[in-house]
């Protein structure tokens, strides 16, 4: 199936409409209307960029907030909604949240900070750590559309960046461009076009093969994009308050670990 031209590959919604009404032989049937269409194509994309993130989504998805400062005694901020921080990008699924500045942050060297379990939210408030949190870097967690960190600041100055993909934005007018993978739009095109088999109650079952040997090619292929140097696993020791491995007293180890 031609796609139309552009980076990385793309099509305009109006030529995925085209291509899904040709794909179930339904250009000429006025009970499938391009609105509906539109719907399913928005909703197998997501399912495709679900696909996507989940296999390796840094590798094709990547926003940035930019450094959100942290003020002295909050621990709740908004993550990204299209407005906040410079009109960064909605937030969908995190990736990486680093310190920028802070007491022990070297400029230029940013420090990733790691997640914490609900259950450690008030860890810091035992009397005997009470006393090295000025020294500390935050940990983070996820929680709805915010994002929570413990120990909250005791001062200003310490600044965050969230590395996170984006949420997905809707096609919602014809010339609304997709962006393609490798020919992996036809993932969303074969998906549309067993809806419509179906609202049609025709048998859809060489559409239904088609999808299940792209599904299945788009997973082992999305977390192999670089052939001459494979992912590693992730390296779990901590770093300390200093950036460098292990964690100490004061590091963002210590009570944590």
């Amino acid at each position: 199936m031609a796609l139309d031209g552009g980076p990385g590959g793309a099509s305009s919604l109006a030529s995925l409409i085209a291509q899904v009404r040709s794909e179930a032989d339904i250009e000429n049937d006025p009970h499938i209307t391009d609105s509906e269409l539109t719907t399913w194509i928005n909703k197998s994309r997501f399912g495709l960029y679900d696909i996507l993130i989940q296999r390796f989504g840094d590798d094709y998805y990547s926003a940035q907030s930019g450094p959100i400062p942290l003020l002295a005694g909050q621990n709740l901020y908004p993550l990204p909604d299209g407005v906040l921080y410079g009109g960064a990008p909605a937030f969908y699924k995190g990736m990486l949240v680093e310190a920028t500045s802070g007491p022990t942050v070297v400029p230029n060297q940013p420090i990733t900070l790691t997640p914490f379990n609900l259950r450690e939210k008030n860890r810091y408030n035992l009397p005997q750590t009470l006393a090295i949190v000025p020294f500390m870097l935050p940990r983070y967690r996820l929680n709805g559309s915010n994002i929570l960190f413990a120990p909250a600041p005791v001062s200003n100055g310490i600044s965050v960046n969230i590395w996170y993909a984006p949420r997905l934005e809707e096609l919602t007018e014809m010339e609304d461009v997709a962006d393609d993978f490798s020919g992996w739009l036809e993932f969303v095109v074969i998906d549309c076009s067993i809806k419509a088999l179906a609202k049609q109650e025709r048998d859809a079952q060489v559409q239904i093969l088609r999808w299940n040997a792209i599904k299945d090619r788009i997973e082992r292929a999305a977390d192999h994009r670089n052939l001459g140097d494979p992912a590693t696993v992730v390296e779990t020791m901590q770093e300390n308050s200093y950036g460098y491995p292990g964690g100490g007293s004061f590091g963002m180890g210590g009570p944590w670990s």
